[in-house]
C-alpha cells in the first residue's frame, strides 16, 4: 500500500494520530504551566515542540491535497472557516470564562473593558497576551494561551502552499520544487542552529515550523511512490530517535517525522476522532484551562493528578468547540465551496478521493516570541 493510497479519503487514523499529537503538547505544557518544572528537553526542543513538529508535517500533507483540487476562493475559504471560527471562540471564553473564574479563585479584579480590549486586538493574529490582575500570579504569566503564537506562523504556511501550486510550472515539478525547499531550509535551520539562534524571533521560528510542512508536503508529491511498510517506520523512529538525542537541532528528522506520523495514519486500525475532531480544542484550550486550575489550587494535588484533571477539563471543553463551533463552521465551508472543484494536474490520481483537509492549525507549546 502506498501513502497515495492509504491516506485517501477519510477512512484513516490521521485524525487519531493528531489528536495523539494535542494530547502530548496538553502533557508538555503541564509541568511548566502546573510549577512543576520546564517540559523535559529532546535534541533542543520539548516534548510539545516535537508533537508539533508532526503537526506541521501533517499539515503539509494536507494543505497541499487541499490546493490541489480547489481552487484559490475555495482553499481561502476553506482554511479561513477552519481556523477562525474556533480561534474567535477561545479568545471569547479567556475573556468571559477564564479570566473570571481565575479572578474569583485568586480573589483579584476582574476588567470586563481589559477582556474585550484583548479579544478585539486579537481578532486578526495573536498580538496581546495578558490582561488583569490574575495572570500575574500564574505560573506562567506571560500569556493566557501562549500557543496561540504559532497561528501566525500556520496561515504563513497556508498562503505559501496556495501561492507555489497556483503556478502551473510548480505542479507539474512539485516533487522537485518541494524537495529543493526543503534541502534549501535544512541548510538555512542548521547553519542557524550552529550560530546559537535556534529561535526566538518570528522569521526563525518561521524557518522551523516550514521545514516539517515543507517535509509533509514533498511526501504528498511522491505519495504513490512510498510505500507504507513497519520497517520504514521503525527506521523512521529510530532517526528521530538518534538526531533528537546527538543533535542540536530537530531540522534534520523532518522527513523521518512526516513519514513517521503519515505512514501511522495511513496503518493504524483506530478511526478514533474521525467524526468528532478535537485536536484543534485541546490546543486552544489546554493552556487556559491549565492555567485555571493552577490559579484554582489544583496543583497541590501532585503532577498526575493535576494533569489528569487538566485533560478532564480540556476534553469536554474541546468536544463544546467542536459541536459547537467547529462543526458548523466546516459546515458553512462546503456550502460556500459546493460548486466543483478544478480538475486535478496529471500528478493527482483522479480515481482517487482526496485525503480529508480538515487539519487544525497546529500550535506549538513555547512562550510567544
Amino acid at each position: 500500500m502506498t501513502l497515495g493510497e492509504g491516506l485517501h479519503g477519510r477512512d484513516n487514523a490521521l485524525n487519531a494520530v493528531r489528536l495523539l499529537l494535542a494530547v502530548l503538547v496538553v502533557l508538555s505544557h503541564t509541568r511548566p504551566v502546573g510549577g512543576f518544572g520546564p517540559d523535559p528537553v529532546i535534541g533542543g526542543r520539548g516534548l510539545g515542540a516535537w508533537a508539533v513538529a508532526g503537526f506541521f508535517a501533517i499539515s503539509g500533507y494536507l494543505i497541499c491535497a487541499s490546493r490541489d483540487r480547489l481552487s484559490w476562493q475555495q482553499f481561502a475559504i476553506s482554511r479561513i472557516l477552519r481556523i477562525y471560527p474556533g480561534y474567535w471562540l477561545s479568545l471569547v471564553a479567556v475573556a468571559v470564562v477564564f479570566s473570571p473564574a481565575a479572578a474569583m479563585f485568586t480573589g483579584s479584579r476582574f476588567d470586563p473593558a481589559a477582556a474585550s480590549r484583548f479579544v478585539l486586538v486579537n481578532l486578526a493574529t495573536p498580538v496581546q497576551w495578558t490582561f488583569g490582575e490574575a495572570i500575574g500570579r500564574a505560573a506562567r504569566p506571560e500569556a493566557w494561551n501562549a500557543p496561540l503564537w504559532t497561528l501566525t506562523h500556520e496561515m504563513c504556511c497556508y498562503v505559501i502552499a496556495g501561492v507555489a501550486l497556483s503556478a502551473r510550472r510548480v505542479r507539474r515539478r512539485v516533487a522537485l520544487v518541494t524537495g529543493g525547499t526543503l534541502a534549501a531550509l535544512t541548510v538555512v535551520n542548521l547553519l542557524l542552529a550552529w550560530s546559537g539562534a535556534l529561535g526566538g524571533t518570528k522569521l526563525l521560528d518561521l524557518l522551523h515550523l516550514l521545514g516539517f510542512f515543507t517535509a509533509g508536503s514533498l511526501i504528498w508529491a511522491l505519495r504513490d511512490r512510498i510505500r507504507v511498510r513497519g520497517t520504514l517506520a521503525i527506521l523512521s523512529l529510530a532517526a528521530v530517535t538518534a538526531i533528537g538525542l546527538m543533535s542540536a537541532t530537530d531540522q534534520l528528522a523532518a522527513l523521518p517525522v512526516a513519514y513517521l506520523a503519515l505512514a501511522s495514519g495511513a496503518a493504524l486500525p483506530t478511526r478514533i476522532g474521525n467524526k468528532r475532531d478535537l485536536s484543534y480544542g485541546l490546543y486552544i484550550y489546554g493552556w487556559p484551562v491549565e492555567t485555571t486550575l493552577y490559579l484554582a489550587g489544583a496543583s497541590h494535588f501532585g503532577w498526575a493528578k493535576y494533569t489528569l484533571l487538566s485533560l478532564a477539563v480540556a476534553v469536554p471543553v474541546a468536544w463544546a468547540s467542536w459541536a459547537c463551533v467547529e462543526r458548523p463552521a466546516l459546515g458553512l465551508r462546503r456550502r460556500l465551496s459546493s460548486r466543483p472543484a478544478r480538475t486535478p494536474d496529471q500528478h493527482t490520481s483522479p480515481d482517487r478521493k482526496p485525503a480529508d483537509d480538515t487539519a487544525p492549525a497546529p500550535l506549538a507549546p513555547a512562550t510567544p516570541g
